[in-house]
């Protein structure tokens, strides 16, 4: 379980030289939980980890390119001077 929360700082006159810290709510909270508790079975995962045909070939290494996450292609162009 994962809880998210942000607070804001508050000092505070006290009677001492020390300030009185109060925290504040602010904006939006979450709680995070784990929906899988257990692995699944190893057909399944394989299954899930697989790659498509497409993305297979597309990733063949060349210099100056690069492929973003998504599968997109970017490219380097060196020119002279």
């Amino acid at each position: 379980m994962l809880h998210l929360r942000c607070y804001g700082v508050h000092l505070m006159k006290s009677g001492s030289k020390v300030p009185r810290v109060e925290l504040s709510p602010l904006g939006m909270f979450a709680d995070l939980s784990p929906r899988r508790t257990h692995l699944p079975s190893p057909d399944l995962d394989k299954l899930a980890h697989r790659v498509p045909q497409q993305l297979r070939s597309i990733r063949k290494k060349t210099k100056n390119i690069e492929f973003t996450g998504m599968g997109d292609k970017m490219g380097r162009v060196h020119m002279q001077r």
